[in-house]
């Protein structure tokens, strides 16, 4: 069957211009005027972009299905217009090892979108022991402890040399967990005000400032995880060009939210880094607008209810895959603090390049991956609309606006439109 998008504005080249797109099988046949096979009319509401990818998730399976599983983590990515998701290894048990992997592939591949798995950079992410690169390789689309700071540079040297040389992405988080006692990971301003003991921007620039020197010397590819601070933010201007291996990326919720925006106790507020200052947030914006930051990746971290009921015990992490899009749309594009573009290519075409993952762009030629949003769309974020087993999110009961309303998959097409 062949089918022509008609009517809405293609991204294309950094632009979005209003012409037609047509598919046949799983392929983008034409881009222009002609209308091919069955139409497919949109508005001028709507755009066509390439589906989007995520370079940060957790799926929770296997361990604990009760917060997420697979299929509930594609039909997040699926609603919220992703295309690739790369899951974390922090799971029960860790995916360290090629018989974790194998016995989960079957279901990886049975999703409606693309998911790729991280393979834990050492044993049980404790940060001891260096996992059998060469038995997992061909099979993640990189290494991450994710949450754990990898103190032991001599291992992060031989897994940034290893998959530099085999094209896979090091996702590296950066903290000083390791140094504290009884904190609460809540920025010290937030915290004291429920008698808490909370963290300054130190927690993630100091070991930052280690990180950074070591790669700077050594000329290693280096990507951060959820930057949240102006001070990391400058570490990097400055680092980056010492290093041009050098990348980063920034959560949705760091970009749209302060820690002035917390509700009091509201764990959903909750999450590692934590929320900082609004200069930090400004900070964030600023270096998204510069390209200084390379992408947006959710952190999709979902807690059942009961594990989020306050700031002093509840799990760290929110969920943000279904969200992304209308949060970042309705939050930066529509105040004017970000442009559209640069939100899509940091969703699209620079997550791309970091992982080994077909081209993006809708070119003919290119797989038929491609989303289409209804810039005018606006609804309420309800738990009934999450397609997450989990709910935790500190968007809940906010109209947001700028929603996908079909997602192609290799041609296959998924309207997400009445199936709430």
């Amino acid at each position: 069957m062949i089918y022509t998008f008609s009517g809405g504005y293609l991204y294309l080249e950094n632009e979005f211009v209003p012409t037609n797109i047509s598919i046949e099988d799983n392929k983008i046949i034409n881009i222009g005027p002609e209308v091919l096979g069955t139409e497919i009319k949109l508005t001028k509401d709507m755009i066509i972009t390439p589906s989007f990818i995520d370079l940060h998730a957790h799926f929770r399976e296997p361990g604990q299905t009760h917060k997420e599983d697979l299929h509930t983590g594609a039909l997040s990515g699926l609603y919220g217009g992703y295309q690739t998701v790369c899951l974390m290894a922090n799971t029960t048990p860790t995916i360290d090892n090629i018989e974790i992997i194998k016995s989960l592939e079957s279901k990886l591949k049975a999703q409606p979108i693309n998911l790729q798995l991280f393979s834990a950079i050492t044993k049980g992410i404790a940060g001891q022991e260096l996992v059998d690169l060469l038995a997992v390789n061909d099979r993640v689309i990189g290494y991450s402890d994710d949450g754990n700071y990898l103190v032991n540079h001599q291992i992060l040297k031989e897994v940034l040399t290893f998959a530099h040389q085999h094209q896979q992405l090091v996702s590296l988080h950066v903290d000083s967990r390791v140094n504290l006692t009884t904190e609460v990971i809540l920025n010290h301003n937030l915290a004291k005000q429920f008698n808490l003991p909370g963290l300054d921007n130190s927690y993630e620039y100091l070991p930052l400032i280690k990180d950074l020197d070591f790669v700077i010397k050594h000329q290693l590819p280096y990507h951060l995880c959820h930057v949240s601070t102006k001070e990391s933010i400058e570490l990097l201007r400055q680092a980056k060009q010492k290093n041009k291996l050098i990348t980063c990326e920034v959560t949705p919720h760091h970009l749209t939210l302060s820690y002035e925006d917390a509700i009091p106790n509201d764990a959903n507020y909750k999450m590692n880094p934590p929320l900082n200052s609004q200069q930090d947030q400004q900070s964030l914006i600023t270096a998204l607008n510069e390209g200084l930051i390379d992408v947006i990746a959710t952190d999709h971290a979902p807690h059942h209810q009961s594990e989020k009921t306050d700031f002093k015990t509840g799990a760290m992490g929110i969920i943000g895959l279904q969200l992304a899009f209308p949060t970042l749309y309705t939050k930066l594009v529509k105040t004017q603090q970000v442009p559209l573009k640069t939100i899509i290519k940091c969703l699209t075409t620079n997550p791309q390049k970091l992982i080994n993952h077909p081209p993006v762009e809708l070119v003919v030629g290119n797989l038929a991956n491609f989303v289409v949003i209804n810039l005018a769309k606006e609804q309420v974020v309800s738990p009934e609309l999450l397609k997450s087993k989990s709910k935790n999110t500190p968007f809940l009961n906010q109209p947001l606006v700028g929603w996908p309303i079909m997602n192609i998959y290799q041609g296959t097409i998924y309207h997400l439109e009445g199936e709430e």
